[in-house]
């Protein structure tokens, strides 16, 4: 409350008595006076208030709940406090950021993030291997990759999405691999053919018999600026 009283009652008690509207304005001013003082001091107080540091396990990282009314989501362990011991991440984001998804968990805001790689969930029912023509159809940049990417998103399955943008990153470096094993055969082959044809260029030159017959009968440390045990391993 304000300090000081309304200024009508410290009027002179010889004093005529103020109008009755004067004092009930002076009193919601001074009501109104208090409420903002109070609300300002209310500010102030939470604004000194440290806002609590450290993991917070079981406070919402504004993350998804991994276990609903539904079920649990992703069976996901991290591990706790407690030494060798785990449970199932009570919340979970994907990071979509890679070629790679990661699905990552943690016990709550502040607490260690945990992360494995999204795998696509197995159907319940066993099914055959996929063909050529079928695994093309996950390929990225192709005429029907904007279907694709339509279905999955009808389908809502992140485990399948995941998978499908870690298979077209592996097929892009596949084909990449592909490319520059093909560049460095084509040039194994050039470098190759050069060898041969500098080997009978020094054939017909004679010149293993040549440089040989120096080495043979004529180096010595005398001759050279070799010592004798480098010329005899030579």
């Amino acid at each position: 409350m304000p300090s000081s009283p309304p200024q009508f009652i410290q009027l002179n008690p010889q004093d005529p008595a103020p109008d009755f509207a004067q004092i009930i304005n002076v009193l919601i001013q001074w009501d109104v006076d208090a409420q903002v003082e109070r609300i300002m001091r209310e500010d102030e107080e939470e604004g000194q208030t440290p806002t609590p540091d450290g993991p917070q396990p079981g406070i919402h990282p504004s993350w998804a709940k991994n276990c609903e009314d539904a079920g649990i989501n992703f069976i996901f362990l991290i591990p706790t406090d407690s030494p060798q011991h785990y449970e199932i991440a009570p919340f979970v984001s994907i990071d979509w950021s890679t070629t790679s998804p990661e699905l990552l968990g943690t016990q709550g805001c502040g607490c260690p993030v945990h992360a494995k790689h999204l795998h696509a969930h197995a159907d319940e029912f066993p099914h055959t291997a996929l063909d050529r023509r079928q695994e093309l159809f996950f390929a990225d940049n192709q005429t029907h990759s904007n279907g694709v990417d339509w279905a999955m998103r009808q389908e809502g399955d992140d485990t399948l999405r995941a998978e499908v943008i870690r298979h077209r990153a592996a097929r892009t470096k596949v084909i990449h691999c592909a490319r520059q094993v093909t560049e460095l055969r084509k040039q194994l082959a050039d470098d190759q053919l050069a060898l041969a044809e500098s080997t009978c260029r020094i054939a017909r030159a004679n010149g293993y018999r040549r440089l040989r017959h120096h080495i043979t009968n004529t180096l010595t440390p005398t001759t050279s600026t070799m010592h004798m045990r480098q010329i005899s391993r030579i």
